[in-house]
């Protein structure tokens, strides 16, 4: 049940009988955080190396709608208006703290 509920929530419930392998890539990342939410996490980390691709939405979403801490990882410099904090890191060290 909470399989299904986690699919429906990343919009992939009428994908749940596919192998992984045989879906196109946006909706494997989808797959992978559905089954991340499964588990019911209090923190979940992503990365996607794109800004403002449908994953970056479908993890502010689940801030918003799961009470989550999402902690996003990028390559680019900035997320966007839709991030709450941004923590910059470099070199392993925290570059700078910003509240957004």
């Amino acid at each position: 049940e909470r399989t299904i509920e986690a699919l429906d929530f990343c919009g992939i419930a009428h994908r749940e009988n596919q192998l992984a392998g045989s879906l196109v890539a946006s909706t494997q990342q989808r797959a992978a955080f559905a089954r991340a939410l499964v588990h019911r996490p209090k923190i979940l980390i992503a990365f996607s190396p794109r800004e403002g691709d449908e994953l970056f939405e479908l993890a502010t979403r689940t801030a918003r709608e799961l009470g989550l801490c999402v902690l996003w990882a990028g390559e680019n410099e900035r997320p966007g208006a839709r991030a709450q904090r941004l923590l910059q890191i470099r070199d392993g060290r925290i570059a700078s703290d910003e509240f957004l």
